[in-house]
């Protein structure tokens, strides 16, 4: 992860007020990739995220090195490396029976438009509501 902090600027920071400053990485900086490249569908590979992915291992299985999964995420706007990523069908599960206490009931309803068929002739006409 040492080339992903390389970049961002540096500060002062008194951790415990005591007039000690020390030198830190300002790792609140937020990169962004400017849309007119990362729209560009020509400068890039399509990779089909496979179960048991990690940004990591795209990593390794594309630039030969796990240094590079943070370019991974933020040319897929992976922010939480945990929940914005695909967990794998067990950690759903596991995800899915600490959220709800019956996984299986009504957890709530969405209202649609409904749809009204009204035959003439051949034609088939919709009507929302």
């Amino acid at each position: 992860m040492p080339q992903y902090f390389e970049t961002f600027p540096k500060r002062q920071y008194d951790i415990d007020n005591s007039g000690n400053t020390k030198i830190v990485t300002d790792i609140f900086r937020r990169l962004k990739v400017r849309d007119g490249i990362k729209n560009n569908l020509a400068l890039f590979a399509t990779y089909d995220v496979t179960p048991g992915d990690t940004p990591e291992s795209i990593s390794y299985k594309h630039f030969g090195s796990t240094d590079y999964f943070w370019v991974i995420c933020l040319m897929n706007d992976v922010t939480d490396r945990f929940y914005d990523w695909p967990l794998t069908d067990q950690a759903f599960e596991e995800y899915v029976k600490q959220k709800y206490d019956n996984p299986g009931a009504i957890h709530h309803y969405e209202k649609h438009n409904q749809v009204v068929y009204k035959q003439v002739t051949d034609q088939v006409i919709f009507h929302t509501r």
